[in-house]
């Protein structure tokens, strides 16, 4: 039973195995001197710490699912799962390398492998502190599963809308140093959107809706605009409305060209993610999904994760080659309306 303070069970499981590993290995210095005594004591420790780190794995996996990330942090989050990967398969292996030199009367007790195996162990703490370092740092420096940092973001970005909202929205996107840009729409946001972004294929009528929505129509589908970039990993913000369109909405990222690009679809009751490759469609992961009338939506492409969000929520996650940098945009096939209320793309690395 999760208590009602705890965001997911990874924060009450993965500090078990680190302690076992680190006395393992303590254990393991002592041994050289004290074998009798402690002989087991040692396999025993890296057996339960490597079941730990499988438990710590598998519920840091699930934890990954039920927190929003964003910016820095969900860099902090590609290379902290990547760490938690390699520090599982190590030490899995190496428990079981312990099993084996146990069962070997040769080999037991034998100093010149013993020592060689105490080294392999410690190597292998560098890989918990690094796991341990990038998810330290998503809690304590960007707040990631803090139930009182998340309100607190939630109530900004209702101000950020407002603020919008009485200043007309911006017209032309706001572009930083870094290339990342945000746009909003205004009262002009129709001639903006075709001024600032591309159409890579087929044609956008585009309106303005309440002064601070564009309404967007694909005129000749599929209709493919970006806002031209150069972004290896990205994170996109858009706020959508779905539900008057009838068809495929793709945010695309990664985008080389209209034949070749990454992205998160929503179409006939699923969100997917997939790359076009030459015109072909791959696809990576596929979830049953059915969306709000209006959503905040996240698009994260980190080298080999990709992630998608809706209200603060996972949606999908899917895991691929990674892709070569490129544009931002969208890509209508269908029907209907699209509403869009703000679009925002930045850097990660």
């Amino acid at each position: 039973m999760i208590p009602d303070w705890a965001p997911n069970i990874h924060p009450m499981v993965v500090h078990l195995p680190i302690a076992l590993l680190v006395v393992a290995v303590l254990v393991d210095l002592l041994s050289l001197f004290w074998r009798r005594l402690l002989a087991t004591t040692a396999l025993t420790l890296y057996v339960l710490g490597a079941l730990g780190t499988v438990a710590s794995f598998l519920s840091g996996k699930a934890a990954a699912d039920t927190v929003s990330v964003s910016g820095q942090a969900s860099v902090l989050l590609t290379t902290h799962a990547d760490w938690a990967a390699v520090a599982l398969w190590y030490f899995v292996a190496y428990a079981l390398l312990r099993l084996v030199v146990a069962l070997r009367a040769a080999w037991r007790g034998n100093i010149r492998v013993q020592i060689p195996l105490i080294l392999v162990a410690a190597g292998g703490l560098f890989v918990i502190y690094k796991t341990a370092d990038h998810g330290g740092r998503m809690v304590y420096e960007h707040g990631v599963g803090v139930a009182a940092v998340e309100a607190m973001a939630s109530q900004l970005k209702s101000s950020q809308r407002e603020i919008a909202r009485l200043k007309g929205g911006r017209q032309l996107p706001e572009v930083r140093e870094d290339g990342s840009w945000r746009w909003m729409p205004g009262s002009y946001a129709a001639d903006a959107f075709l001024q600032a972004f591309v159409l890579k294929a087929g044609d956008l009528q585009a309106s303005v809706q309440g002064d601070t929505v564009l309404a967007l129509v694909a005129r000749r589908a599929p209709a493919l605009v970006v806002l031209e970039s150069d972004f290896g990993s990205v994170q996109v913000d858009l706020d959508l409305g779905l539900t008057a369109f009838r068809g495929s909405v793709q945010v695309v990222y990664n985008v080389q060209d209209s034949l070749n690009y990454h992205y998160t679809e929503f179409a006939s009751g699923h969100v997917r993610q997939g790359r076009m490759v030459a015109g072909e469609s791959q696809i990576l992961e596929d979830e049953s999904f059915v969306p709000a009338s209006w959503a905040r939506y996240r698009a994260v492409s980190d080298r080999t994760h990709f992630r998608a969000y809706a209200d603060g929520e996972m949606i999908i996650h899917s895991h691929g080659p990674a892709p070569g940098p490129g544009s931002v945009g969208l890509r209508l096939a269908g029907d209907g309306v699209l509403l869009l209320g703000f679009i925002a793309a930045e850097r990660l690395r």
